[in-house]
């Protein structure tokens, strides 16, 4: 249980840094959020593309969408708390 928190930190903390880097600008989300924003990004885009395919294991798609999710929850985020 432990490792697999240990793992989303780490994958989220490689989502989150991506999804910045994907973005024009400079976004005004702390790094802590950043993480925390990529987690739930490499989860629901793993819980996308498992829905849509059987593949099992590591899976670039889940990967990617996971990127795309990432970065609309960052921009979100940006809109609605710093009401840009």
């Amino acid at each position: 249980m432990i490792w697999s928190i240990i793992v989303a930190i780490f994958v989220g903390a490689i989502i989150g840094v991506l999804a910045r880097i994907v973005l024009p600008g400079k976004q005004q989300v702390s790094m802590l959020l950043t993480v925390v924003l990529g987690a739930v990004g490499a989860f629901a885009g793993s819980a996308i593309v498992s829905a849509v395919a059987d593949k099992e294991g590591f899976n670039i798609w889940a990967l990617l969408v996971g990127i795309v999710v990432a970065a609309a929850l960052i921009v979100g985020y940006e809109r609605i708390a710093l009401k840009k």
